[in-house]
């Protein structure tokens, strides 16, 4: 099977593992869910992360909530 650029291997043991210091955390108890979203769309990105940049999630988060509600209801009706 040949493999597509950028993509993961399947072999999860192979998946390099880092540990980011200071990474964002939500300071609520219900967005735990969009801050995992976040997360796996920044790691899946094929440019490296700026984790710095990335420091006003929790100020964001209604945008983030509506953009991703209209995602999931967009991809529902194709």
């Amino acid at each position: 099977m040949p493999k597509t650029q950028n993509s993961f291997d399947h072999d999860t043991r192979l998946w390099p593992v880092q540990t980011i210091l200071r990474v964002l955390t939500q300071k609520n108890s219900v967005d735990c869910r969009m801050y995992i979203c976040k997360y796996m769309k920044a790691v899946i990105q094929s440019q490296s992360i700026v984790w710095v940049d990335l420091t006003n999630w929790q100020d964001n988060m209604p945008k983030f909530r509506a953009e991703f509600a209209y995602a999931i209801l967009c991809a529902t009706k194709n």
